[in-house]
């Protein structure tokens, strides 16, 4: 056999073999992204391994995109069409995840601002004459009419932490508050509102620490059913993201997957159990009145059984009217959207933000101006 031989049957392999080797890249792709899409719809309680991959969803974008400019590059167009197809059928869930939408200065008189935000304690900051708390400051300065706390934890000792009496005194504006936590001595979910408060209930989540609120507002003559919610907490802090980042790097995978799943696995679980009530809370609630808002603290992302299953009777208003991924929380460099905000379809939102510039707390304020139609 010639050396010339020789070489063009080596070649015939190498080819065989990269071919074969594009069409498992591209049958990965497909099975990372069919996972993610299904994790918005099957429940962490039924298939866990579900709930990380939406998790992964951005990671998973980025990945296809990658191999599609690969093949692109290399001329391969049969394998750059069929990933140009898989990023076809995941651009509605991709513009959930990051939305497109330019800001409107077209918004009508008679909006409210509705503010939500996890304080963390309010930043467990005294409250001093000369020295206001940094949350509080920023809820002064925010215009809202309504605004909606969570673990908004407050002290009967004005020289340990801030108090609701000082609360009260600073923020004049808003006649209506309440506090109350969640469970026993669970997460603080506050309300302070510029409307009456016509009643307050709790609604039974299965938790030790997470929860959520119920409030029935008089706004301008229309009832409104405003719902403050909490969800199970992860238990990731934004520090443990450093010590995650630290064995990617050491390539101790085992280690980071049990690390990530005692985290991470149990809360998928509970959270799920507690949106399913929650779904079926405000179902009963749009039967007393078309106007039904819920947020707060979702500890889930856009990509998630949770915020899609609420999303069955309600619009998520920054998925409607924002811009940009909206990362509300911070886990090492690595950016979450967890805060979120919905309503039901009589009630148009405008310009939903999640606020990046404020660094009171370990999450980030989302607000959104509200019009309730006629």
């Amino acid at each position: 056999m010639s050396a010339k031989h020789h070489h063009k049957q080596i070649w015939v392999v190498l080819v065989f073999f990269s071919s074969v080797f594009r069409s498992v890249l591209n049958i990965l792709a497909t099975l990372l992204l069919v996972s993610s899409l299904l994790s918005l719809i099957i429940s962490p309680e039924r298939f866990p391994l579900l709930a990380y991959m939406g998790l992964l969803f951005p990671f998973i974008i980025v990945f296809i995109a990658f191999l599609a400019l690969y093949n692109v590059a290399r001329r391969k167009w049969k394998n750059a069409i069929f990933e140009a197809l898989l990023l076809i059928m995941a651009l509605p869930a991709s513009l959930t995840y990051c939305p497109l939408h330019k800001p409107t200065t077209d918004i009508p008189d008679g909006v409210i601002k509705l503010l939500s935000w996890n304080v963390m304690a309010f930043d467990y900051s005294k409250h001093l004459p000369d020295k206001p708390n940094p949350v509080m400051s920023y809820l002064q300065q925010s215009d809202a009419d309504i605004i909606c706390l969570q673990e908004a934890y407050l002290t009967n000792d004005k020289s340990k932490m801030l108090t609701l009496e000082q609360v009260k005194d600073f923020l004049p504006n808003f006649p209506y508050v309440d506090n109350r936590n969640a469970q026993g001595d669970g997460s603080n979910l506050m309300i302070l509102s510029k409307f009456p408060i016509e009643h307050i209930r709790e609604i039974p989540l299965k938790s030790r620490f997470n929860g959520a609120v119920a409030y029935r507002l008089n706004i301008n003559g229309k009832e409104v059913e405003l719902v403050n919610v909490h969800l199970e907490t992860s238990g990731v802090k934004a520090n443990d993201g450093e010590e995650y980042f630290d064995l990617v790097k050491e390539g101790r995978a085992v280690e980071l997957s049990k690390k990530v799943y005692f985290k991470l696995g149990p809360s998928f679980a509970r959270r799920a159990a507690q949106v399913d009530r929650l779904a079926l809370d405000i179902s009963t609630s749009l039967r007393s009145t078309p106007y039904v808002i819920l947020c707060g603290d979702f500890n889930d992302t856009p990509m998630s059984y949770a915020r899609h299953r609420l999303t069955g009777n309600l619009v998520d208003l920054y998925r409607k009217t924002g811009l940009g991924p909206g990362y509300s929380f911070n886990l090492k460099g690595l950016g979450l959207r967890i805060d979120h905000m919905l309503a039901s379809p009589a009630i148009k939102g405008y310009n939903c933000t999640v606020d990046a510039s404020v660094n009171a707390s370990d999450h980030k304020p989302i607000y959104c101006y509200l019009q309730l139609g006629e």
